[in-house]
């Protein structure tokens, strides 16, 4: 990787493997990931540490995500880095020579944060060490960390909704490096209502949303129709009709196809769209299951990646949402006001507001 490009003028392993797989030959995701690792420069040094550590290994659309998300770290940092010209980094003052505050580093371009004078760094200040207060959290010298409001603040969310993804070794990372995941549910509504689930158990096809149907089948009787489900149940009355639905997929190389499924069924009561392997492989289709990598190859020949989730496996779905309520997309969007939550329906691809 070249100082003057970017993660994404780099990534040339992708383009390399679609040739390759375009020629029949098979290039896993791993060593995908080790040849992209190998040419990373030294700041992506942490990067490196924390994907090798990993306790399951990512795949590639998940390792493109973590590395542009890191590469766009390295430039915040940057960007909010004090630009001192080095002409006027440090003055001495002759007749002071506690002026440098015990700084030794004349013409250097760094910057205490404990006391804002150049020439010397946190540690290397004397008016911190002179104080014997310092709070890292709010930096300022009225109390020590340990006294800190704002440290101590309790969160908003319970311990049984946060997973904190501690590191392996407390010399690793640091505490800016640290990752954590939020997971909450708001009124069972799915997180991956968006993605479509791969199910083996399902008989055929079914979409949540109406607008997606193409045409329906004229002949279909709803009042007839009944929907077994894995424990033996019936229910009745819920489908509201058959037919052709036409969704979109990203495939493998991360391009939208359009995919018509034939004969689902259209269930608004659903909280989640599902993909019937079993119709799929009766229209021509392919469907493999791997501890690594699973994908779905259309008769076609396009090929979707299965990404698992948890315990499940989900197609990538392109605005596949169904509509919600006003009150929903508030809870959604973090309780978000209800006027921007209107402009967003126009701006936002696959938002719809249903009341």
């Amino acid at each position: 990787m070249r100082g003057e490009e970017c993660v994404t003028d780099y990534l040339q392993a992708e383009a390399t493997s679609t040739s390759l797989k375009s020629a029949g030959e098979t290039i896993s995701d791993s060593l995908l990931i080790a040849m992209v690792l190998k040419g990373l420069p030294e700041e992506f040094t942490p990067f490196n540490t924390v994907v090798m550590q990993k306790d399951s290994e990512p795949t590639f659309l998940e390792f493109k995500s973590l590395l542009r998300s890191y590469e766009e770290s390295l430039r915040s940092r940057e960007a909010h880095r004090p630009n001192v010209k080095n002409e006027n980094v440090l003055k001495v003052n002759d007749k002071n020579p506690d002026f440098q505050c015990g700084g030794s580093a004349s013409g250097s371009s760094v910057r205490c944060y404990s006391c804002g004078k150049p020439g010397h760094k946190s540690f290397e200040c004397r008016l911190k060490k002179d104080r014997g207060k310092w709070c890292k959290e709010c930096k300022t010298i009225t109390h020590n960390f340990d006294e800190s409001r704002k440290a101590n603040r309790p969160t908003r969310f319970s311990s049984a909704n946060v997973n904190v993804c501690k590191p392996r070794s407390t010399n690793t990372y640091n505490d800016e490096e640290c990752c954590f995941k939020i997971s909450c549910s708001v009124d069972n509504i799915s997180t991956n209502v968006c993605n479509v689930l791969v199910d083996c158990g399902a008989t055929t096809h079914i979409i949540t949303d109406k607008s997606k149907f193409k045409c329906f089948d004229e002949d279909f009787d709803e009042s007839k129709h009944m929907v077994e489900l894995a424990d033996g149940a019936r229910c009745k009355n819920i489908v509201k009709g058959k037919g052709k639905a036409k969704i979109v997929l990203y495939d493998t190389n991360g391009i939208k196809q359009n995919v018509l499924l034939n004969n689902a069924l259209n269930i608004s009561t659903f909280k989640q769209n599902i993909f019937s392997v079993q119709s799929a492989v009766s229209k021509g289709a392919t469907v493999s299951f791997n501890p690594n990598h699973s994908q779905l190859i259309s008769p076609n020949g396009v090929s979707f990646e299965i990404n698992k989730k948890g315990k499940l496996y989900y197609l990538n779905s392109v605005s596949s949402c169904k509509s919600r309520s006003l009150e929903e997309w508030h809870k959604v969007l973090g309780h978000c006001n209800v006027k921007d939550i209107l402009k967003l329906e126009d701006k936002a691809e696959g938002m719809k507001i249903s009341d």
